[in-house]
């Protein structure tokens, strides 16, 4: 029989250890943008912040460039880079 805790404990480290090794790989991939990219996708976050009054779903949809970069880490390496 399986003691619930533990059981529940595999089900957190299966559903956060891939996403926290994605988010990992992805911020050093931005990280090693060139500057020029870099500066273009935090100008791009700044000016959708700005138009939508903050963090909401509609500014979230105007980050295309930074959804660009996390769709190719997802794509190159895989939701689960690294394990």
């Amino acid at each position: 029989m399986c003691n619930p805790p533990f059981h529940h404990m595999h089900l957190l480290d299966f559903c956060f250890v891939p996403s926290s090794i994605f988010s990992t790989q992805s911020l050093y991939e931005l990280a090693v943008l060139p500057q020029a990219q870099r500066d273009e996708i935090i100008h791009e976050i700044k000016d959708a912040l700005y138009t939508e009054g903050g963090w909401n779903k509609a500014a979230l949809a105007k980050f295309k460039k930074l959804d660009s970069v996390l769709r190719e880490v997802g794509r190159f390496h895989g939701l689960t880079a690294g394990t």
